[in-house]
């Protein structure tokens, strides 16, 4: 995969992605606005299969921010779970090995009704073990309208 990022939401439960060549202010997604927060979630590592693979990411992220975000996720998805104190995000529900990668400028994106979409950056995913989703994607605001900068 060669885009910057790769965007993760939730779907009904399920956890989609799909990649993201630039990170925007905002996103819309089924009409809802979804603007970036300004506090650092953490460095993210990737969790890969047997074959290595790309399976999901591991977060270490303390801080009651953190704290937040966190719940929220684990309370959008039966794939997202605490291993050990580490926040699991699997896109491919299968058994994983940590790649320690410490990568930095994950950004989350928030809704009013506090639904999550991450923004993780590519710090060399390799190949992944899941698809990525090419329809009903989240879109970034036409410039950015009637969003406010990201402080």
């Amino acid at each position: 995969m060669d885009a910057s990022h790769l965007l993760v939401w939730f779907e009904e439960g399920q956890l989609r992605a799909c990649e993201l060549a630039d990170v925007p202010d905002a996103l819309v997604y089924k009409g809802q606005v979804f603007r970036a927060e300004t506090g650092y979630f953490g460095d993210v590592d990737y969790l890969r299969d047997q074959q290595k693979r790309l399976l999901g990411f591991a977060y270490y992220s303390t801080g009651k921010w953190e704290e937040v975000i966190r719940e929220r996720l684990l309370s959008q998805s039966k794939n997202v779970k605490l291993d050990g104190g580490i926040l699991v995000i699997l896109l491919e529900p299968r058994p994983y090995e940590f790649e320690s990668v410490a990568a930095m400028g994950t950004e989350v994106y928030r809704s009013p009704t506090d639904e999550i979409i991450l923004a993780i950056p590519n710090w060399d995913f390799g190949e992944l073990a899941f698809k990525l989703t090419t329809t009903n994607t989240p879109t970034s605001t036409p410039l950015n309208a009637g969003v406010p900068p990201k402080r």
